[in-house]
């Protein structure tokens, strides 16, 4: 009996050292017997308890917060686009002034000749006017009368009629050329007043859009800043909340130690094969540079059994890194074991098991290259993970 109560005795101390780095720090003199134990346990039970509250509560805000980035962003990405079509609609209109500024200049030629014509007929019916002006002061029996013969007179009849036609020629031309100049400056008049539309509702979409993405930008950057203030102080306090429950994986092991139904009584081998890989540095299978092997290798065939290599709590079951499916287990005397590329785990965290259990089995997941298992063992002292070596604390292989 007094062995039993100094073995217990020793426990608390290493435990004391161990929930150093946790909320939870047990002195030998408070922590006595099993029920300050259980007493401890319900406290931290309570205290895991609101931390979930906590993240919960975080969760809820970070959702809200992500519904509303996804709608502002939606607001923002229709801004993005209408830019960018104004951006194209700034390409085609300037190609389309050009092409407008082209046709100006080619009206304006246009127009120069016209006048010049114009100008032109207007001084040929000027001395039209004067010529007729001229003969007709004589009169038609002047005319007439002068007339030597019927062939004379019908040359000369001929020659007027020419002269008549000629004349009504140029005021038809001159008619229609002055006609032409007004259509050509009311294409001007009309170009300009659609080029100066479309500068302007170029001008009036650009007015709209600016404050838009300024605006838009603003409450995104806001609610970015507010997001990742949330999401890092949801990471520490999930952070905080493994150390509370690494404190209440050891209280419970601990709990089964003052019960007497599992007594620390040294590790096992968790699985029998060929020891490949040996703690320490070592040149590393996959990255193929030096680094330290926190572990041991052992080999065997696909889907081995894995033992359980003493008594305690699992402390964490699921994917672990780079170490793939992993199993960590707390143990009474404040020792963990850790087993990594699993195939597969058939535990789950806060569950008692026993030395020699099967916990999982052999796989190649994470970065591994084959079928193996990383044993390790590892202590936490004053917050401190201390990874000792396995073969120290492992009898011969069977």
């Amino acid at each position: 009996m007094r062995k039993k109560w100094t073995i217990l005795i020793a426990i608390l101390l290493s435990l004391s050292f161990i929930l150093a780095s946790g909320s939870v720090v047990f002195a030998s003199n408070k922590v006595s017997s099993a029920d300050d134990v259980k007493k401890k346990i319900e406290e931290q039970k309570k205290k895991i308890e609101q931390l979930n509250r906590e993240l919960e509560e975080l969760t809820r805000e970070l959702n809200r917060l992500a519904a509303q980035k996804g709608g502002i962003y939606s607001k923002l990405y229709s801004v993005q686009q209408q830019i960018k079509e104004l951006e194209a609609k700034q390409e085609q209109l300037a190609s389309e002034v050009d092409e407008l500024d082209a046709r100006l200049k080619r009206l304006e030629v246009d127009k120069n000749l016209y006048l010049k014509k114009v100008d032109e007929k207007r001084k040929d019916m000027a001395i039209r006017v004067l010529a007729w002006y001229k003969y007709s002061k004589y009169g038609w029996t002047t005319y007439l009368g002068n007339i030597r013969n019927f062939t004379e007179f019908m040359r000369d009849n001929y020659e007027m009629m020419l002269v008549v036609d000629m004349d009504r020629n140029i005021l038809a031309e001159y008619t229609l050329k002055v006609q032409k100049l007004k259509e050509i400056e009311s294409q001007i008049v009309a170009l300009r007043e659609e080029r100066q539309k479309k500068i302007d509702e170029l001008n009036k979409i650009v007015a709209e859009l600016e404050p838009q993405y300024k605006e838009y930008s603003r409450i995104y950057t806001s609610l970015s800043a507010e997001y990742s203030k949330n999401l890092a102080k949801k990471r520490k306090l999930i952070a905080y909340k493994e150390k509370e429950e690494q404190v209440l994986y050891q209280l419970l092991a601990l709990l089964e130690a003052y019960k007497g139904d599992s007594k620390f009584t040294g590790f096992i081998w968790p699985m029998t094969g060929v020891l490949t890989a040996k703690f320490g540095w070592r040149i590393h299978p996959i990255y193929h540079t030096k680094m330290f092997h926190y572990g041991i290798d052992i080999a065997a065939p696909f889907g081995t059994p894995i033992k359980a290599a003493a008594s305690g709590i699992v402390a964490y079951a699921g994917w672990f890194g780079g170490y793939g499916y992993t199993v960590i287990l707390a143990h009474p005397n404040g020792f963990y074991t850790l087993y990594a590329h699993l195939s597969k785990y058939i535990v789950r965290e806060g569950q008692k098991v026993y030395q020699g259990q099967v916990i999982a089995y052999e796989g190649s997941t994470g970065w591994s290259t084959g079928p193996h298992l990383h044993f390790a063992i590892y202590r936490k002292i004053g917050g401190k993970k201390e990874f000792v070596d396995p073969l120290k604390y492992l009898p011969p292989m069977p």
